[in-house]
This record gives structure tokens, C-alpha cells and sequence, in this order.
């Protein structure tokens, strides 16, 4: 995050209205930007849901085990998070770039690991059925690796990329859960 924060103060250092609407704007959108595009995704599934005809039961169901889904992952994430990031700036300070792709690896498979395991268990008493089980396992995972990689992308100021693919995540599920819905899918 410290990151972040040297680049706004170059943003801010610069004078002029534009100048300064660009700054507030760029950090508006990094503090709140994948945020922001989560609660429009769930507000795009709830939209989608209804277009269905799903009863509201089912779509607060499906709210449910996307809100647990990914808050699950991001609790599983930070614990790894800042030794990850330390040793990531560490490396990156001292020119050794080539240990950044071996460590991404490996923390992502542990974390990997030891999610599955522990979301595996939840969701066996969650009372999920097993298509809807395995499909929050498989998001659990996916969000996982995306969490990681968020961090990786942070440290090496890269966060054009995060917008990026936060919008193309976005659209891609929205494009989906069309396709699958047209071709008669039951929406959870």
C-alpha cells in the first residue's frame, strides 16, 4: 500500500484543476474501485435473477454464497498477505525480480491447499447442495489466486492492471450468467 501512497503524492504535487481532479480521481478509484465493482456485480446478479424469474428466496441463496465465497477467500488471503508483500519489496529492492513469479507460485499453492480443505469442510455443513457446493468451492479458488495476485500487482505498482481486470472479471460473469440464463440454466 505504501506503494499507492508515493504515487499520489506525485499526482497531488502537481498543480492545476485538472491536475488535482486527476489525483482524486486516481485514488478514489484505488480505494474504491474493486469494491465498487463488487457491489455492482451483486447488484448485476440480483438484476439478472430476477429477469429469470427466480423467487427471491433463491436470489438472496445465491447473494449468500457469493458474499461468504469471497469474504471467506479474502480472510484466507490476509493471512499471508503482508509477509508476502514484505518479502516481495525486499526482493524488488534488492533487483532479485527473478525470485517474484516462484514466490507468487508458492504462496498461491499453499494458500490453495489449505483453502480448499478448510472451505470444503464449511461448505459440507453449510447445507449446500453439491452443484452449488462445488461451485462455490471453485469461486473460493478462483478468488484465491485473484487475491494474490491483487497483492503481487499492488507491490509492483502495476494498478491499471487491477482495474482492468476487476472490469473484465465483471463483464465476463455478466456475459456468462447471460448465456447460461438464455439457455434455460436455473439461475442460482
Amino acid at each position: 500500500m505504501a506503494g499507492i501512497g508515493f504515487e499520489l503524492k506525485k499526482l497531488f504535487r502537481r498543480k492545476g484543476l485538472f491536475a488535482s481532479l486527476r489525483a482524486y480521481g486516481y485514488a478514489g478509484i484505488i480505494c474504491t474501485g474493486p469494491m465498487l465493482l463488487g457491489v455492482l456485480l451483486q447488484l448485476g446478479i440480483l438484476l439478472l435473477c430476477s429477469w429469470a424469474g427466480a423467487p427471491r428466496d433463491q436470489q438472496d441463496l445465491l447473494v449468500c454464497m457469493i458474499t461468504y465465497t469471497l469474504l471467506a477467500s479474502l480472510v484466507l488471503t490476509s493471512f499471508l498477505s503482508m509477509p508476502v508483500t514484505r518479502f516481495l519489496a525486499d526482493m524488488l529492492f534488492e533487483h532479485h525480480e527473478e525470485t517474484v513469479l516462484p514466490s507468487f507460485w508458492g504462496s498461491t499453492t499453499i494458500m490453495l491447499a489449505v483453502g480448499a480443505v478448510l472451505y470444503t469442510v464449511f461448505l459440507l455443513f453449510s447445507g449446500a447442495t453439491l452443484m452449488q457446493g462445488l461451485l462455490c468451492l471453485w469461486l473460493f479458488l478462483e478468488m484465491i489466486v485473484n487475491w494474490n495476485a491483487m497483492s503481487y500487482l499492488t507491490a509492483i505498482k502495476d494498478y491499471k492492471s487491477i482495474l482492468y481486470s476487476f472490469v473484465a472479471a465483471v463483464l465476463v460473469a455478466f456475459v456468462t450468467s447471460c448465456v447460461l440464463l438464455a439457455l434455460a440454466c436455473p439461475p442460482v
